[in-house]
C-alpha cells in the first residue's frame, strides 16, 4: 500500500490531506499502539478532545442555522461571480473592489452598487433570516482527520462583504432599521465562523469580524452620527462572540492529528510518502520543493506534532489577551523546534507551527479594534449631547488602555476630524497612520470620524 500526504496552505491556516491507493496488509504494532494509548490518556487528562463529541456539541436541527447560511453563502458566491463576469467597466472594477471588502468605496459608487444589491437581495435576506436561528453547527465528519476540509469559509467571507455593502448603503439612505439588521447578522456570521475549534475557523472569524468593524465605522460616517445608527452599532457589538483563545483553536487541530495518527497506525506498512510543503510545490520539479519520508518517519512526525501541540495547549494562558505569556509559550516552542532543525522527524511541526505563533497578536489586535469602536461610540454620543467632541479620551480603565503600548489609547482632534488609535502590532506610534489598502506593513490601529 502506498499513501500520499500533501501539506497545503489555506487562508493562512494549514490543511493536511491524505489519499491512499492500493490494498495492503494492515499491521498494528504493539509499540505504536502503546504510545498512542498513552497519548490519548494524557490528552484526556489535559482536557483535550479525544472524540468528535468532545468539542462539537449537537444542535437541534430545527434550530440549526448552518445549512441555510451555507446555502446562502454558496449562492452569493455564484451570483457575485456572474455579476462581475457580465459587467462592463467601470461597473466591473467597482464590483471587484466591493468583493474585496473595501468599504470606503461603497457610497461613492451608489449608482452601480444599488442595482447589484437589488439582485442579491433574496440571498442576503435569506442569510439574515438564518442568523436569527439560535444554533449553529456544521454537518462535518470530524473523524476524517487530515482529510477534513472547510470549503464554506471562503463563501462566508464573500457573504460578509456583500452584507457589509448593503449595510453601508442603508446607512447612507437613512434606513437605520435595515442597517441594524444587517450589522447584527454580520456579527452572528462572524461568531458562527469561530464556533469550530480549528485554526481555519479562528482565522476566518478574525477576517469577517474585521470587515464588520470597518463596516460599522463607515456606517457611522454615512449616517452623519445619527443616534439610531450609534444604537445599532452598539447592539451589533454586543452580538460578537467573546474573543477566542488560541487554546480553543488548538483543540480541534489536536483532534485532527489524533484521528490521523490512529489511521496511520491502522494502515501501517513499509513504504514512502511524498510530503509537499506548499500547494504550488506540488507541481514543481525542484527537489527542494518536496521531501521523501519513510512510513516510520511519518509516524514519528505526527506523534511529535501531537505532543508539541498538546504541550503548547497546556502552557498557553487562559486569558486570550495575555500576550506576553502566549508569546513566551511560542518562543519556547520555536526554540524547541529549532533545536531539532536537523531532525526530519520534526519536519511537520516546523512547517505547521508558524501559523499559531502569530495568532496571539492577531487576537489582541481584534480585541483592540472592538475597544476602539466602543470608545468611538462614547465620543460620538458625547458629541451629540454636548454639540462637540470631548477634548480628551472620554473613557478610563481597561477600555482606555492600549493593548499594544504603554499607557492609554491616543486621541486626536484636527480640523473637526476625530482619531482614536492604538500603536498596533509593531508597537510604534505612527501618528495615527493606518495601513493602506493592500499594504502589508503594520501601522496604527485607527478609528476615525468622519471616516
Amino acid at each position: 500500500m502506498k499513501a500520499k500526504f500533501v501539506l497545503l496552505g489555506c487562508a493562512g491556516s494549514i490543511v493536511l490531506c491524505l489519499g491512499t491507493c492500493g490494498i495492503g496488509t494492515f499491521i498494528f504494532t504493539k509499540q505504536a499502539g502503546d504510545g498512542f494509548i498513552r497519548e490519548i490518556a494524557q490528552a484526556k487528562k489535559d482536557g483535550l478532545p479525544t472524540t468528535a463529541e468532545d468539542f462539537s456539541p449537537a444542535v437541534d436541527p430545527a434550530k440549526n442555522s448552518a445549512p441555510a447560511l451555507v446555502a446562502a453563502a454558496k449562492s452569493m458566491r455564484d451570483q457575485v461571480r456572474d455579476l462581475a463576469k457580465n459587467a462592463k467597466e467601470p461597473q466591473k472594477s467597482v464590483l471587484q473592489l466591493s468583493n474585496r471588502g473595501w468599504s470606503q468605496t461603497v457610497s461613492a459608487n451608489d449608482s452601480i452598487l444599488q442595482p447589484a444589491i437589488a439582485k442579491l437581495k433574496p440571498t442576503l435576506d435569506k442569510a439574515v433570516r438564518a442568523t436569527k436561528m439560535p444554533g449553529f453547527r456544521f454537518d462535518r465528519d470530524y473523524t476524517r482527520g487530515f482529510d477534513l476540509l472547510f470549503p464554506e469559509y471562503a463563501d462566508f467571507k464573500t457573504l460578509t462583504r456583500w452584507l457589509s455593502v448593503r449595510a453601508i448603503l442603508r446607512a447612507n439612505s437613512g434606513d437605520d432599521a435595515g442597517m441594524a439588521e444587517d450589522l447584527t447578522a454580520l456579527a452572528k456570521i462572524s461568531a458562527a465562523c469561530g464556533s469550530e475549534d480549528f485554526l481555519i475557523g479562528f482565522l476566518v472569524q478574525v477576517a469577517t469580524e474585521s470587515i464588520t468593524l470597518q463596516t460599522m465605522e463607515q456606517c457611522l460616517t454615512e449616517a452623519k452620527c445619527r443616534p439610531g445608527t450609534i444604537r445599532a452599532v452598539r447592539q451589533a457589538l454586543k452580538t460578537f462572540a467573546p474573543v477566542l483563545n488560541i487554546k480553543t483553536a488548538l483543540r480541534g487541530e489536536y483532534y485532527k492529528l489524533l484521528v490521523s495518527m490512529q489511521e496511520i497506525i491502522k494502515q501501517r506498512e513499509p513504504g514512502t510518502f511524498d510530503v509537499f510543503t506548499t500547494q504550488e510545490a506540488r507541481n514543481s520539479p525542484s527537489v527542494w520543493s518536496r521531501l521523501m519520508v519513510s512510513q516510520g518517519m511519518l509516524e514519528s512526525n505526527v506523534a511529535n506534532l501531537l505532543r508539541v501541540t498538546r504541550e503548547a495547549y497546556q502552557a498557553l494562558p487562559d486569558d486570550p489577551l495575555d500576550l506576553p505569556a502566549a508569546e513566551a509559550v511560542f518562543a519556547a516552542n520555536d526554540k524547541k523546534l529549532a533545536a531539532e532543525a536537523n531532525n526530519n522527524h520534526y519536519v511537520l511541526a516546523r512547517s505547521i507551527f508558524p501559523v499559531p505563533t502569530e495568532a496571539p497578536k492577531v487576537l489582541v489586535r481584534l480585541a483592540q479594534r472592538r475597544r476602539l469602536m466602543e470608545v468611538l461610540l462614547v465620543s460620538l454620543e458625547e458629541r451629540n449631547g454636548a454639540g462637540k467632541f470631548p477634548s480628551e479620551l472620554p473613557v478610563t480603565g481597561a477600555l482606555a488602555t492600549d493593548l499594544f503600548g504603554s499607557g492609554p489609547l491616543r486621541y486626536t482632534l484636527n480640523a473637526g476630524k476625530l482619531k482614536i488609535y492604538s500603536v498596533g502590532m509593531d508597537g510604534v506610534d505612527n501618528g495615527g497612520t493606518e495601513r493602506a489598502f493592500g499594504e502589508e506593513k503594520e501601522f496604527d490601529l485607527v478609528v476615525s470620524f468622519p471616516r
